[in-house]
């Protein structure tokens, strides 16, 4: 059974950052389309804007040299396209 870990840890400390920034993005998200943060539609939303960006981020970790930002960015295109597997950023 997993355990959470103790609060004093480094990594409940990120899991928590990552958890108030998903939340973030989640109610601006929301403030800008004048519906509820607690909608499930913005809970998807955020999620997969989310799940890209952590994607990316490992990626980038084990390829330093990546430009972590411009994949990003084509990243976060390709959601906004559909997701499209043929898909040929602009």
């Amino acid at each position: 059974m997993l355990r959470r870990p103790p609060r004093s840890t480094l990594a409940w400390s990120s899991a928590a950052s990552v958890v108030k920034t998903t939340q973030q993005i989640q109610e601006m998200l929301a403030a800008r389309s004048g519906r509820p943060a607690g909608d499930p539609e913005m809970r998807n939303i955020t999620g997969a804007i989310v799940g890209v960006v952590v994607s990316v981020w490992f990626d980038w970790a084990k390829d330093p040299d990546m430009d972590g930002p411009a994949e990003i960015d084509r990243a976060l295109a390709h959601l906004a396209a559909g997701l499209p597997l043929d898909y040929t950023p602009g």
